[in-house]
């Protein structure tokens, strides 16, 4: 076991650096250190200006909340393959050697990145909140403990299906929040919390939950490939549905392929997460831009890559052949489709211009980038999208 599992953890970083090698590009490592540059040199700059603030001690559910969301950041590391359940199965009683390992390699990895997060956050907590360097360390000790903690959770997951996953986040939260007010006791907590989960849980360790495993490794990875995917093509990406349930008010009962496509919008996370992600970001940068002009076309830019990046919703039915047992033209599936794509820019369309309305900007200004927001979903829901489909349908004959 000892040598499957340093033989996966070597195919695993040269998988990794093959595809690194595209990330780290050498315009994307300027760029990015242009942008690490200007974020220190303005954090430094805001250290200077607020220091010893007495009208910023609010912003420590704003650091707890940072830090409770970094607790999310790395999951446990098994390496495991879907054939693994058949041609590992007679080694099962060995197993627990092999994820012993894994869990110690992910609480180094992870434990570095907790690490450096809280390190960048010190300059903040000692000079804006002046935490003495006692409070420093019981606080980095407590972030430590927690993540810890939830690795150890999740190797305990390993051999048995624990429900209280939810418990477990939320604990961890407000220790997090408690030791952001109270470094010493929040430590003290979190220390007992831990010794608690740890002599308090008897999980039998000699039965495998191989499914929970392999589904979470395979998610896992799936991650990291979503990540690569976007600077370059990696054909392990693959697509999953989820039954968002609490969305289904949000869906028509007809046409039928408005209720189709906004059916797969929700479901898949490929396109749901893009919408979101984009329009979190394309927010962000809204909040920060001062200048009207300027906001004006970073709204614009944005709402056109959502509308890009949802184009492909439009085929994504087409090699299924029952859909073509449906009484309903080509023309018309576009032009429902086109419906479904306005209906989804359009609120897009709104919060960017109430951004822009809240930055500072008045109500005609409002107004004016409103209709210019949803003028331009028009031009991109029809002609446009219509003429992008014509260039497609050229290409292929």
């Amino acid at each position: 076991m000892d040598e499957l599992w340093q033989k996966r953890r070597q195919a695993y970083h040269k998988r990794l650096l093959k595809y690194l090698r595209y990330v780290l590009n050498d315009h994307f490592v300027l760029a990015l250190l242009f942008i690490c540059g200007a974020v220190a040199y303005n954090y430094n700059n805001f250290l200077k200006t607020y220091a010893l603030s007495q009208g910023l001690g609010w912003t420590r559910i704003i650091i707890a909340l940072i830090l409770g969301l970094a607790l999310s950041f790395g999951r446990l590391a098994t390496f495991l393959e879907p054939a693994d359940l058949v041609f590992l199965a007679p080694k099962e009683s060995d197993l627990k050697h092999y994820l012993k390992k894994s869990f110690v390699y992910t609480s180094l990895v992870c434990l570095c990145e907790q690490a450096v997060i809280y390190l960048l956050l010190c300059p903040y907590l000692k000079i804006i909140l002046n935490f003495s360097l006692g409070q420093l360390i019981c606080l980095g000790l407590s972030q430590l403990l927690l993540k810890e903690l939830g690795l150890y959770w999740d190797y305990l997951r390993s051999f048995a299906p624990l429900k209280q996953v939810g418990f477990m986040k939320l604990a961890s939260l407000i220790l997090v929040v408690l030791a952001s007010y109270f470094p010493l006791g929040g430590l003290i907590l979190s220390g007992g919390f831990w010794l608690g989960c740890l002599y308090g849980l008897k999980v039998n360790q000699q039965v495998v939950a191989w499914k929970f495993l392999i589904e979470k490794e395979a998610a896992r990875m799936q991650g990291l490939y979503r990540f690569f995917n976007l600077f370059t093509d990696v054909n392990l990406v693959t697509t999953s549905a989820k039954r968002r349930k609490y969305l289904d008010w949000l869906l028509p009962t007809r046409p039928a392929y408005t209720f189709l496509y906004l059916r797969g919008f929700m479901r898949t996370s490929e396109y749901l997460g893009i919408y979101l992600r984009l329009t979190v970001l394309g927010s962000l940068l809204l909040i920060f831009i001062k200048n009207y002009y300027l906001a004006c076309g970073v709204a614009g830019l944005f709402l056109y890559l959502i509308g890009l990046q949802l184009f492909s919703l439009s085929d994504r039915y087409q090699e299924i052949v029952f859909v073509y047992l449906y009484p309903l033209s080509d023309k018309q599936r576009l032009r429902e489709f086109s419906g479904v794509l306005l209906r989804l820019l359009v609120p897009v369309c709104i919060i960017f211009s109430t951004l822009v309305l809240v930055t500072g900007q008045n109500v005609y200004l409002f107004s004016c980038l409103l209709l210019g927001l949803v003028l331009e979903s028009y031009l991109i829901t029809k002609p446009y999208f219509v003429w992008r489909q014509g260039r497609v349908r050229k290409k292929l004959t």
